[in-house]
Parts: structure tokens; C-alpha cells; sequence
């Protein structure tokens, strides 16, 4: 089993990096093609993501084959044609523990899924609606474990498949039409753990055994520090590796190497350093995981949460989960039942032609829908089959009342002049 960091913001970095080189590699397989901004597959592309549309979650795919799942292109052809890309781009298979999933981002969490492991949100990110991309210099990661099954790359690096999912912003609510958008995208990621820093020690040439003996008597100590969750010591000693290991360059270990080494016992380090945010439902103060706690509801309403805005109470569970029982909901026109703000509703009798009828907007009938119903004369330019003679008038010309649909005969005439 090895251990990934997957950090919020490298998720949509990797949608510009690696969009040409899916186009490159895709140009002769069929539903790829490179579309201005970016690359469109079945249809889908990962060019507005970011922007328009904020990730609302993140799938790290098991397989290039689980596009076969997930994926038809618009003539219903399925991502057979795709595997060949995915193998050359050394798309890394996998398969997931029980359950090791888990995200330092706040209000989202992780989860194992039938096709890979998926990180989503619990609820919206206050007012700020940046969906995965956290605010500050810290962005938070997305930490998985599993057991690779391809080995890694001359880097010592997997390439993972990812599926993004995206959504419009509810702050863009007024200028965007809310959206929902999904792409695929390779991140690569190198693994955080003792094993792999050991295996990269073995392989690392070094000059001087005396040398290659106090970087092991480290690692030695790293071990056991780690197997009981001491983690100051082991990042002490990883911090004396690394001096060790930066004395002795350039020689008697190669700069290259010596840089190898480094970043990979820095990796290690990340990975000890890992501390999901510890919450306490029942402290009054929304923390990581938790959509709301007591009286702290993260400046959401019930209309925020999609009910009637500025109506009902949005309260909070023991479990500090939304309490949606003391909301209204938006009112559905055409089930019969009368919520406000409707006038009427009578559900399939609902009209715009039959005069008397709520209409289908669930307004009650009015002078100017186009309807003459049973108090009204005419409507706009029908008159219902009258005119001025039909009236009793000798002649002129009738019309209708735009503001009340009354008759105007003001314009009817008798022989001897106007009425």
C-alpha cells in the first residue's frame, strides 16, 4: 500500500498542463479532438473549470478502463478507443483499502467509491463558493491510500486518472445559468512513504559507506518513531537525513541524487505532517466535516440551501447537520396545492386558454392575459364577435379597454351623431 497527497489546487493544474498532451496523444482516437480552450472529450471539456465552473468534486479513477463506465461519447460510442492513450500516458491501476480516505480542505470529505476514491463537499464553502480551492496559502489535500498495481515512472512518480466534477457558482447565480460540468485529467503524484525513501537509498549511488551507514542509522530510528505516531521525532530525523545528506555534495553523492533523496525524504515529511482538523460538534463553532454547530450556520439560510429565501428558519442537528424542517419550499406550480406566493393552482386544470382558470403560472385570470374570461368584455384587439352594432350603435368603431377589458365605445356612432 502507498500513501498519495493529492493538494486541492493540483487538481485543476493539471487540466492546462496535460490538455495538449491528451489532445497529442488523441488525435486519432475517436471523441477527442482540441477545441479552443482546452480539450473535448464526449463532448466535455476541463477549459472553464476554475472560473465558470468550480469543482464541487474530485475522483481519483482506479482504472483508464472505468471510462468504459462513466463515459459515452455523443454517438454512443464508449472510451474503448481510448485505452491505447491511457497506456501510453502511463495511467497508474489500483485498488483501494477498506477505507483510507481523508481531506484536511474544510467542509469536505472523502469516501471510497465503486469506481476510485471521491472527495466531495458537505456543503457550500460559506459565501465564497470556491468549491476545492481553499483560500490562504495552505489549500488543503486530499490524502488516499492504496496498492498500486503498475509501477511508477523513472521519476519515481504514478499518473493518476481523475474525473472532476464541476458547477457554476451560486454567487454567479444572476449572471450564470447554474450548470453542471464533468472532465477527466492526469495529476502525478509520487507516493509519501518510509518504503518508498528506503527503496530510493538502495538505488542511490553513493561513494563512502561510512556515509551510506548514517543516512541507514536513520532510517533505522525512522521506522519504529513512525510505527507509534511519534511524529516529532521522525520529522527530527528526517531533518538529520536530509543535513547528511546535503553535507555530503556534491560528492560523495551525486547533486542529482542528493536532490532525489531530499525530495523524497521531504515527501515523507508531508506525509507525517498530515493533520485533518479536529472537529467537536457541540463546541458552537463550525469546523471541518460539519455543516453547521448550534447557532453557527456559516452564514447560510434557507434560501441559500434552496428553499424559499427569506422565509422559514434554518436550524441545526445534534449531529451538526442541517436543520431543513423549519424551511419553505419553493412552491411547484401545477401539483394542485396553493403555496405562496401562487394565486391559484389546480394542478392539470391549470390554463392559458380556458377562460376562468388559474393559470399556468398559478396567477388567477386577468385583464391582459389574453383570455376573455367571465368578468371581462374582450381582450386587446377580441372582442368577442362585438362591435358598435351589435352594441345598438349605428356604427364607429369599438375597442377594448387595455386596463380594465371593458367595451370603449366612446368611438361608437348613432345616425344623428355620437352617442
Amino acid at each position: 500500500m502507498l500513501t498519495f497527497h493529492l493538494p486541492a489546487r493540483e487538481a485543476l493544474a493539471s487540466v492546462g498542463r496535460y490538455d495538449a498532451f491528451i489532445a497529442s496523444l488523441g488525435k486519432r482516437a475517436k471523441g477527442v479532438k482540441l477545441v479552443d480552450g482546452g480539450t473535448s472529450f464526449a463532448g466535455q471539456t476541463c477549459a472553464a473549470f476554475g472560473g465558470v465552473y468550480r469543482l464541487a468534486a474530485v475522483t481519483v479513477l482506479d482504472g483508464p478502463t472505468r471510462l468504459h463506465e462513466l463515459v459515452t461519447t455523443h454517438r454512443g460510442k464508449d472510451a474503448n478507443a481510448l485505452d491505447a492513450v491511457f497506456q501510453i500516458a502511463g495511467v497508474a491501476s489500483w485498488t483501494a483499502p477498506p477505507a483510507d480516505v481523508e481531506t484536511d480542505v474544510p467542509f469536505w470529505t472523502g469516501v471510497p467509491a465503486p469506481n476510485g476514491v471521491r472527495f466531495t463537499a458537505s456543503a457550500l464553502n460559506d459565501g465564497t463558493d470556491d468549491g476545492l480551492l481553499a483560500t490562504g496559502t495552505d489549500p488543503g489535500v486530499l490524502r488516499f491510500r492504496v496498492n498500486v498495481t503498475t509501477p511508477p515512472d523513472v521519476t519515481g512518480h504514478y499518473r493518476f486518472l481523475v474525473q472532476l466534477d464541476g458547477r457554476t457558482s451560486s454567487q454567479d447565480a444572476a449572471l450564470v445559468k447554474f450548470a453542471e460540468r464533468q472532465c477527466f485529467a492526469f495529476v502525478d503524484l509520487a507516493p509519501l512513504d518510509l518504503s518508498v525513501l528506503t527503496d530510493v537509498l538502495q538505488k542511490t549511488p553513493i561513494n563512502s559507506d561510512v556515509r551510506r551507514a548514517a543516512l541507514q542509522q536513520q532510517l533505522d530510528l525512522l521506522g519504529p518513531q513512525i510505527a507509534i505516531n511519534d511524529d516529532a521525532s521522525a520529522v527530527d530525523t528526517l531533518a538529520r537525513f536530509t543535513a547528511i545528506v546535503m553535507a555530503s555534495a556534491p560528492v560523495p553523492i551525486a547533486p542529482a541524487a542528493a536532490r532525489k533523496l531530499v525530495t523524497t525524504a521531504f515527501d515523507v515529511r508531508r506525509g507525517l505532517l498530515f493533520q485533518p482538523p479536529l472537529t467537536s460538534c457541540g463546541n458552537g463553532v463550525r469546523e471541518s466535516g460539519e455543516q453547521c454547530d448550534g447557532t453557527d450556520l456559516g452564514g447560510f439560510d434557507c434560501g441559500k440551501l434552496g428553499f424559499q429565501a427569506g422565509t422559514g428558519t434554518l436550524g441545526c442537528t445534534a449531529g451538526c447537520k442541517f436543520d431543513t424542517s423549519g424551511c419553505v419550499a419553493n412552491p411547484v406550480c401545477g401539483d394542485g396545492i396553493v403555496e405562496p406566493p401562487e394565486q391559484c393552482d389546480n394542478g392539470a386544470a391549470n390554463s392559458d386558454t380556458t377562460p376562468d382558470a388559474c393559470r399556468t403560472n398559478c396567477k388567477l385570470p386577468f385583464c391582459g392575459d389574453g383570455v376573455i374570461d367571465s368578468f371581462e368584455d374582450c381582450e386587446g384587439s377580441n372582442l368577442d364577435g362585438e362591435t358598435c352594432v351589435s352594441l345598438g350603435f349605428d356604427g364607429g368603431v369599438l375597442s377594448c379597454d387595455p386596463t380594465f377589458c371593458f367595451f370603449n365605445v366612446d368611438r361608437c356612432t348613432f345616425n344623428g351623431g355620437d352617442e
